[in-house]
């Protein structure tokens, strides 16, 4: 009897360890729920495309602004585009800006699954803006940012301003 309690013990104990294993395995290839559904990722996309050229150019800035002018129609308040290694929610509580409960919970996801070390990513960028209706944060995460100048950046816009200037970062971020 005691042997049989034995054998049952020990395999719930390997079945246990089994599911632990394929939790931590789910848990290294987990990515977060990008936003490509939402009707402005193409734009900011395309947006980031054209930074992320200009930084593998690595030549001098001339022009290295993103225009969100066209975000929403037009019809936001302010806007911050975080790099890799951010937390945009910290910045959207530390403005005042409330945050739905699924928003929170993706970003934390986003913070705390896999080996992340921060719910935007190194290579990763997010948009959060707040449109001119109330006082909610909307984001907007994509899986492809600025590229590698992107990491630990944090600007923010409010209108009427529309355009982000990002030379002055990219100057700093390579020495200059």
């Amino acid at each position: 009897m005691l042997r049989a309690l034995g054998d049952l013990t020990g395999g719930l104990v390997a079945l246990y360890l089994l599911f632990l294993a394929l939790d931590f395995a789910g848990n290294l290839r987990f990515k977060p729920e990008y936003d490509r559904s939402g009707r402005d990722y193409e734009q900011i996309a395309r947006a980031f495309e054209r930074v992320r050229k200009f930084d593998r150019a690595l030549s001098p800035a001339t022009d290295l602004t993103l225009d969100f002018s066209e975000l929403l129609s037009g019809n936001w308040k302010a806007v911050c585009l975080f790099g890799g290694y951010t937390n945009p929610l910290k910045t959207a509580e530390q403005r005042g800006w409330s945050v739905a409960e699924g928003d929170r919970e993706r970003l934390e996801a986003a913070a705390h699954r896999g080996l992340r070390a921060a719910a935007v990513e190194e290579f990763e960028a997010l948009v959060a803006y707040v449109d001119d209706f109330n006082n909610e944060a909307n984001f907007i995460h994509l899986e492809n940012g600025v590229g590698v100048m992107g990491q630990h950046l944090e600007s923010c816009i409010s209108k009427p301003e529309t355009k982000m200037d990002l030379t002055l970062f990219w100057r700093e971020w390579n020495g200059g």
